[in-house]
């Protein structure tokens, strides 16, 4: 269980976020539509209707690709939808699917429109703090980055904890289903090499 939050944490809350986020790891990965919906149901958070479609078509289109020699993006193989909870802060948070599997879900916690927030570096050490409590000490898996992010492996979930401070301050914590995760990675290099060939190739 983790601790309670001291009373000069930011909001949102830093213990329930880390509560929401091990809850996630402790049960079978979500197979169905209806274990995703047991899923939000037993975390107490609910999935937003973007009118974008439903739980049950999540994909892309591949239709609508892009030509990557026109220097625009092409899309990903992973869906991201809304949630809505409460963590006694503002906080935004979504869950993936890749070709209509679970991946996971995304708190992007503690934003601040300035650099080296301190509010910001108080929720990312707190949070760090917990699961480090709960889980040990996390590896760091690339280290190219200022503030490297921390990971840690909980059977088949991936939790990962990342510190942005450089043009903008905020948190993003996130917990995925690691072999659905390494399946989408796998298919969208596979997209972007495959649009960089076609680009390539010369026009008639």
């Amino acid at each position: 269980m983790t601790d309670a939050s001291p009373a000069n944490s930011p909001a949102p809350d830093a213990a329930q976020a880390v509560e929401l986020i091990l809850a996630v790891t402790r049960g079978a990965w979500p197979a169905t539509d209806a274990a995703v919906r047991d899923l939000f149901a037993t975390l107490g958070v609910r999935p937003v209707d973007t009118g974008t479609g439903t739980d049950s078509d999540a994909g892309t289109d591949d239709s609508a690709a892009a030509d990557p020699a026109a220097g625009e993006t092409w899309p990903s193989p992973v869906d991201i939808r809304c949630l809505e909870m409460s963590l006694g802060g503002e906080v935004y948070a979504s869950w993936t699917s890749h070709a209509g599997d679970f991946l996971g879900i995304d708190l992007q916690l503690y934003n601040a429109p300035r650099p080296n927030d301190p509010g910001t570096r108080l929720g990312y050490d707190r949070i760090l703090a917990l699961l480090s409590q709960n889980l040990g000490t996390p590896t760091e898996p690339w280290d190219d980055e200022e503030i490297p992010p921390r990971r840690w492996e909980v059977g088949r979930w991936r939790i990962l904890l990342h510190l942005f401070t450089l043009r903008d301050s905020g948190v993003m914590l996130s917990v995925d289903d690691a072999a659905t995760a390494d399946r989408a990675e796998r298919e969208a290099s596979a997209r972007q090499d495959a649009a960089h060939a076609q680009a390539a190739r010369p026009r008639p």
